[in-house]
């Protein structure tokens, strides 16, 4: 039973120092949504200097629905990325900044360690994720 409690308050610090020791430079990259079930690549680009893309491709009729540029900050675990439009799959804008304006926003994503590499948890319930899947040079 000790060697089992043990295990558990192991596993439970190394993850705690894992989400410590992500810093600014880390968050920089490709990041792609985790979801599978809409007919979309969900893409978002962080860029070290303070800036982001985000990028909407419907696989179905190839092409790309949605482009859009922000800033992002990192603070306490959390990135934070401004004009993001919280997008479910729902959407399907022709990428005319009038169609989209409405609907962006302020968004936090915690920062979180998986099986996935660096994550940015979107929505945990729905199983949503944006992982890191390469830097940018």
């Amino acid at each position: 039973m000790e060697s089992k409690k043990n295990l558990i308050l192991i596993t439970l610090l190394i993850c705690f120092f894992f989400n410590c020791c992500v810093t600014k430079n880390d968050i920089s990259g490709i990041y792609l949504n985790t979801i599978n079930k809409t007919s979309n690549i969900d893409t978002i680009k962080i860029y070290k200097n303070g800036t982001y893309e985000r990028f909407i491709y419907d696989k179905l009729n190839k092409k790309l629905i949605f482009k859009n540029k922000g800033v992002w900050k990192y603070n306490e675990s959390k990135v934070i990325l401004e004009d993001f439009l919280e997008n479910y799959g729902g959407y399907s804008f022709e990428n005319k900044k009038e169609d989209y304006d409405a609907y962006l926003i302020t968004y936090f994503f915690s920062v979180e360690h998986s099986v996935n590499g660096l994550c940015l948890n979107f929505n945990e319930k729905m199983n949503h994720y944006f992982c890191k899947v390469g830097d940018i040079p």
